[in-house]
């Protein structure tokens, strides 16, 4: 089994959150008024089975919430997918 297989098996069966600085974080949604448990554009991708293109396509269009952290971060509005 490759090295890259056998890390993703890893992940899955750990179910590894990530810790870095691009993990989900609580952030104020201002067009949903509330503050919500945001995610990176690549977990965006995902929650919509689309993918990262479509994404910021949809960033750019408004169609989707997103802003930045204060540390500079992109992070989307799960309930705006």
């Amino acid at each position: 089994m490759s090295n890259r297989r056998t890390a993703t098996a890893a992940a899955m069966r750990e179910g590894v959150s990530d810790s870095t600085p691009h993990s989900p974080a609580f952030v104020w949604c201002e067009k949903c008024a509330v503050e919500v448990l945001m995610v990176t554009p690549q977990n965006a991708a995902t929650l919509a089975f689309t993918n990262l293109q479509t994404i910021f396509l949809w960033i750019e269009l408004g169609t989707i919430h997103s802003t930045k952290t204060p540390d500079g971060l992109l992070v989307v509005c799960p309930d705006s997918l």
